[in-house]
């Protein structure tokens, strides 16, 4: 059912480190409910639907984890593959300025008192 009227309220988190313990927690839970309902996962019986639990569930935990292993290889690769080393510098490189000029700009006090995502409007 769809409603264009309805609003939906989600109150805002006080602080990043009870957002961090209440996504922890989803997590944890997610994770404990996949395993104990794993026969989901079974494509034969259950279709598309275990590919899309599989994907939603799974895959997009593993893919920060994938990525890290990808720089690592790419370090390796560098060594042998100038391909690689332009890649490492148009990538691993740029990326780590950003990183720093967050941390320079005070990032995690300014996330910490934003309190949340506002939309247009938002007072």
């Amino acid at each position: 059912m769809s409603v264009r009227q309805a609003v939906c309220f989600v109150p805002r988190i006080a602080s990043l480190r009870r957002e961090y313990r209440r996504k922890v927690r989803t997590i944890a839970r997610g994770w404990r409910t996949l395993y104990f309902k794993s026969g989901l996962l079974d494509p034969r019986r259950y279709g598309a639907f275990s590919w899309v639990l599989a994907s939603h569930k799974i895959c997009r935990w593993l893919v920060p984890h994938a990525g890290v292993l990808a720089l690592a290889a790419l370090a390796w690769l560098g060594r042998d593959a100038g391909w690689a080393r332009w890649v490492w510098a148009w990538v691993w490189v740029p990326g780590c300025v950003r990183g720093a000029r967050l941390v320079v700009a005070g990032w995690p006090a300014a996330a910490e008192s934003n309190r949340g995502a506002r939309l247009p409007g938002d007072r």
